[in-house]
């Protein structure tokens, strides 16, 4: 007998010392259970003896975990446990049942609430990092297609200014040129949205105060969304500064409040709110974010149907649209998910079928006073291409593709230039070595084989030092390998017009004083 208490006393102060609850149960009926599986059941030890050990699991659970009982299991389960207030929460049990051949049941469990949210949380970043792969895979192809329409968008818009210029153009074939030229801009319009989703617009972020900055485009989204939707601003206090693109803040509140208007079958409300959420979070909106830090907060939340939950990992790709043929480009969450990427920030959704959507624009705080959101415009010089005359200039260009080589070299020809063409960099090296007299210009696409532009460049200012580039882009950002243009150095994007391209020149030029030698 001695030794039977012996016994006990020593699992008694196990079982106390255990970090896990420990319950021995009888025919159903709790014999013995340690303090802390009173704690997590929310009550004490007293409260459990004698208590029913099925009143202790949810009714979900309770049948499959009797049946295993009865049938001796020995192992572990996962179940639901209930407390005392009536809250339930999930357990691992490792469970010893005698069976048939009596005994007492044995459960030793844990809580595992916080280990089953962290795994919830590692799948939601699991899913969001296969979304960003997809979606920069996707990005990319679109900033290559871009690039190449770009340069088909040159030829077409730079032939049809031209032609446009013709001497008693008959009305008809005039007409018909127009509208080529408006196509072509339309899908210039197009490309540049793809260049935005991809992330290789060209911007020029300023730090913003982000409520004043929508105040600023606040009028214009109303005529956007119509009468019949009323819209709803809420500025939010204590909003951080951010750095963006003040053009990029209206572009994405123009784009979410025309998908909102989209979502609402009649009338009904567009509400755009901004604050502040510093993440990690325990805001259920933002608690799956990986990112760190304080992200100024932009809210557009509709009152329409709803994004069904079965296309949600889909609504950011370009081209993607639930909207009829002809009602839209599906590049506008396509465009805000670039613009807030290539600032730093990320889009969140969160919706229910039938009782609408909101769209989190979550941007990098940073510090710093804010800049005027609508600044004065930098006033126009005044050269046109009329004035630009080249005046036997001689320019180096170098373009990779035939059609855009032979429209520069029409176009600067006409207004007085020399061109030496080239339809490579290694070419242009040989001409530029080659050629006994001076050259005012290198005029040349980025990116092609052999080298780059910037790359030529450096090449060709050791043979003729201090010589003028004027690059040409299809690629309207990071095109340059984010170096600094300098001084003699400056960059005209693809598609441009005839017009620009002289006026880009002249300009380009006169920023030297005398021209360049010719390195012999």
């Amino acid at each position: 007998m001695a030794a039977d208490r012996e016994r006990e006393q020593r699992f008694r102060r196990l079982a106390s010392a255990s970090s896990e609850g420990i319950v021995f149960s009888r025919s159903g009926r709790i014999e013995e259970v340690n303090d802390q599986a009173a704690a997590m059941l929310g009550c004490t030890p007293a409260d459990l003896v004698g208590a029913s050990i099925w009143d202790q699991f949810d009714p979900s659970a309770r049948d499959q975990v009797a049946q295993r009982i009865a049938n001796g299991f020995v192992g572990l389960i996962e179940a639901t446990a209930v407390r005392h207030d009536g809250a339930t929460f999930p357990i691992e049990a490792r469970v010893h049942a005698p069976g048939t051949s009596g005994g007492p049941t044995v459960f030793v469990f844990h809580d595992v609430t916080e280990q089953r949210r962290e795994g919830e949380r590692r799948m939601a970043l699991e899913v969001q990092l296969q979304q960003a792969w997809k979606l920069e895979a996707v990005g990319r192809l679109a900033g290559g297609i871009a690039h190449d329409f770009n340069n088909t968008l040159t030829v077409i818009l730079g032939y049809a200014e031209l032609a446009m210029g013709t001497p008693d153009l008959p009305p008809r074939a005039r007409s018909g040129i127009e509208a080529i030229a408006k196509a072509g801009r339309q899908s210039a319009a197009l490309t540049k949205q793809l260049l935005t989703f991809a992330r290789q617009q060209a911007v020029e972020p300023r730090i913003l105060d982000l409520n004043a900055t929508i105040d600023s485009t606040i009028a214009l989204v109303r005529r956007l969304i119509g009468e019949h939707i009323r819209l709803i601003w809420r500025p939010g206090a204590g909003v951080p500064p951010v750095s963006i693109d003040p053009n990029q803040v209206g572009q994405c509140l123009a784009n979410l409040c025309v998908n909102a208007r989209d979502a609402i079958r009649g009338s009904g409300d567009v509400t755009i709110e901004t604050g502040i959420v510093t993440l990690p979070s325990t805001d259920p909106r933002f608690a799956s974010c990986a990112e760190t830090g304080m992200f100024a907060v932009l809210a557009v939340t509709d009152t329409g149907h709803g994004v069904p939950r079965e296309i949600r990992d889909r609504i950011f790709e370009p081209f993607f649209t639930t909207k009829r043929q002809g009602e839209g480009t599906g590049l506008g969450l396509a465009t805000v998910f670039g613009v807030a990427r290539q600032a730093g920030g990320f889009v969140l959704l969160e919706s229910q079928p039938g009782c609408g959507s909101t769209f989190f624009l979550l941007l990098p705080a940073v510090d710093g006073p804010a800049a005027d959101p609508d600044p004065e415009p930098v006033p126009d010089t005044g050269v046109t291409a009329a004035d630009a005359s080249g005046d036997g200039r001689i320019v180096l260009m170098v373009e990779d593709e035939p059609a855009i080589l032979e429209l520069g070299r029409d176009v600067l020809r006409r207004h007085g230039y020399v061109v030496l063409a080239a339809a490579s960099p290694l070419q242009a090296v040989e001409v530029a070595r080659t050629f006994d007299g001076p050259i005012d210009l290198l005029l040349s696409d980025v990116v092609m084989p052999e080298m780059s532009g910037p790359e030529l460049a450096d090449v060709l200012t050791t043979v003729r030092p201090g010589l003028p580039c004027l690059f040409i882009s299809g690629y309207e950002a990071n095109s340059l390998d984010a170096r600094p243009l300098g001084p003699d150095r400056a960059l005209m994007h693809k598609p441009f017009s005839p017009r620009d391209l002289v006026v880009a020149v002249h300009a380009a030029i006169g920023r030297r004083g005398t021209p360049n030698g010719t390195g012999h």
